[in-house]
Order: C-alpha cells, then structure tokens, then sequence
C-alpha cells in the first residue's frame, strides 16, 4: 500500500495511464503494432485505476498543501 505519493509521481501514473490507453486505441494512434498494442493492454491489466489514482490525487493534496 502507498502511504505516501509526491505531486509529480502522482502525474507521471496519471500521464502513463492516458499514453498506454492511446497506444491501445487504434483510432488515437492508428499506425502502431500490434506487439506493441498487446504490450500497453498488458500493462494496463493491473495498472491503478482512476479510483486509485484519485485516492492519490487526496493523498497528495494533504500532504502538499498549496
């Protein structure tokens, strides 16, 4: 479990997330490979969920307060 998460680590999940689900989407990104495509869908199988990254998202405003 994470207790504690930095801004910028929880960017960068956040970021990856959106970059797999590109890659996995032939209409976003229609010259990839398939080896490739197959790659980012196996990442994504355990990835943390948007739930999860908003339950970091709470976790890094507590602990940075702006």
């Amino acid at each position: 479990m994470i207790d504690f998460i930095t801004e910028e680590e929880y960017h960068s999940l956040k970021e990856t997330y959106k970059l797999l689900c590109h890659l996995i989407d032939p209409q976003k990104t229609p010259r990839v490979a398939k080896p490739i495509r197959d790659r980012a869908r196996k990442c994504l199988e355990h990835y943390p969920v948007k739930k999860t990254l908003e339950e970091l998202e709470v976790g890094v405003a507590f602990f940075n307060p702006r």
